[in-house]
Formats: structure tokens, C-alpha cells, sequence
């Protein structure tokens, strides 16, 4: 079972066109798109939302270890616009709580600290994405699954060079489309440890 998150419909286009997802006109509560065993959820900025998001398709789905993934804009100093990057250690800013997600070596991906704010932040801080939903997101989905089956992606939206703009919905879309592979590649080796945890402990 993989369970994908994403803040805004526009970060979840390509997504949901890529995996052949259809909108469950049924759901009001969140927009919710799903094909077999994947769904995805739109919870809204914010990691409150994507708290409560996840929490809610989590319940809806009830599935042992679900795969989740966190698929979203962050910016970051001085990383070029569109880059794809792993989160290898999140952090809340207001809290001041961290995780550090343990990295598959079969990624392959770039990865990097990722800060958690609770109101847009276009300081920069050096070595660092800043986004605003992996936080809650990743404190909520770990109640229902194992810690190694959440991750956090980000693609670089804005840096010191290329501050943030209002960016029309095909323009964030078109952020995502070449990194579906990849997407793809992580959902494949997450389900793939997955299913080990799944089994019982004399087959492992």
C-alpha cells in the first residue's frame, strides 16, 4: 500500500497522471485520488493539515505498514530551482523536535536537513530545505506505519537567486514531471521493504 501526501492539487498533478489516479468524488472531507493499492491526499499548506490529513487517510484505508510519502515544494539557499532532494533529517522549527528518517542506499538520491515553519520564511538558513507540512506530516504517519516506510521529498521551488513568485499550477507541475521516475523508483524499493516487514520473522 502506498500513501503519497502532497499540500497542493498542483504539486500532485503530475502524480496523479503518472499512476493513473482518479478522483473519489464520494470524499469531501479531503480530495483524495486513488488506483488499487495507491492513494493520494491533498491536505492543504501547513502541517497541521497534513497532520490531520494523514491521519484521516490512514484511517480510511487501514492498511498494516502503509508506504507514506510526502511529495512537495521547499526552497532552499542556493540549490538550483527544480531539483529533486531527499529529506534525511526534518526538523520543526517552533517545536524544536527532529527525526532523522533512515535513507534507503538503493535511493540514490540527493538528500539534505530539512526545516519545518509555521508562517513562510525566506531567510535561507544555509544546508537547509525549509518547507511547511513535512513535520506534522511525518509525526502523523509514523503513529501508523514503521519509520522506515516515511519519507519526505522535496523539489526546489525557490533559492537566494530565484525568489518565490506566485507560480501558476503548470508551472509547478512542470517542476515535478521530470523527477516521476524517480518518484516511482523510491515507491518500488519502500514497498519492496514493505513487504519484508510484513513477513513473519521465520522467513525474513
Amino acid at each position: 500500500m502506498l500513501l503519497i501526501h502532497t499540500a497542493l492539487h498542483a504539486e500532485a498533478r503530475a502524480i496523479i497522471t503518472h499512476f493513473k489516479l482518479k478522483r473519489q468524488h464520494d470524499e469531501h472531507a479531503f480530495a483524495c485520488f486513488s488506483e488499487e493499492d495507491i492513494f493520494l491526499v491533498e491536505s492543504g499548506t501547513g502541517k497541521t493539515n497534513a497532520a490531520t490529513a494523514v491521519g484521516w487517510l490512514s484511517a480510511k484505508v487501514s492498511a498494516e505498514n502503509p508506504v507514506w510519502l510526502n511529495i512537495g515544494m521547499a526552497g532552499h539557499a542556493n540549490h538550483d530551482v527544480g531539483t529533486l532532494i531527499l529529506a534525511n533529517h526534518i526538523e520543526d522549527q517552533a517545536k524544536g523536535h527532529q527525526w532523522n528518517p533512515p535513507l534507503l542506499k538503493k535511493a540514490n538520491l540527493m538528500s539534505s536537513h530539512l526545516l519545518t515553519v509555521d508562517s513562510p520564511d525566506f531567510s535561507y538558513p544555509e544546508n537547509t530545505m525549509v518547507d511547511m507540512e513535512a513535520s506534522g506530516f511525518f509525526t502523523a504517519a509514523c503513529r501508523f506505519t514503521n519509520p522506515e516506510l516515511v519519507h519526505s521529498m522535496k523539489v526546489i521551488s525557490d533559492n537566494r537567486q530565484n525568489p518565490p513568485i506566485r507560480m501558476k499550477p503548470k508551472a509547478v507541475e512542470a517542476l515535478f514531471k521530470p523527477h516521476l521516475l524517480a518518484i516511482k523508483q523510491l515507491s518500488e524499493e519502500l514497498l519492496k521493504l514493505r513487504h519484508h516487514t510484513l513477513l513473519p520473522h521465520s522467513e525474513k
